[in-house]
């Protein structure tokens, strides 16, 4: 199921109150981008994020959230995808075709 980014930002300040995952310094630093939208699986949310690195090449990373336990995760590597490989990795953790996504 399609959930809208803020919900997912909310659920985790609901978890964790005195967390930073989403703070506007956090993303800043990071150069941090979140998709607009992310799914909801079982006890998970899971969406795509991408950060700029020292070599300025955004890549992207597929990211988890445990809606039990507020735990913040990656689903595979940390950085290492492009947007597309991103994508390709959400709908597969999802049993999705891309096109749904």
């Amino acid at each position: 199921m399609r959930v809208p980014i803020h919900v997912i930002v909310k659920e985790y300040y609901t978890l964790n109150p005195d967390g930073h995952y989403f703070d506007t310094g956090t993303m800043r630093f990071f150069k941090s981008r979140l998709s607009d939208y992310g799914y909801a699986k079982n006890n998970d949310f899971l969406f795509i994020t991408s950060e700029c690195g020292p070599t300025n090449t955004r890549l992207f990373t597929v990211r988890k959230l445990d809606r039990l336990t507020g735990d913040m995760s990656n689903v595979g590597p940390f950085n290492e995808l492009t947007k597309t490989q991103a994508r390709k990795l959400l709908a597969e953790t999802l049993n999705y075709k891309i096109k749904d996504l």
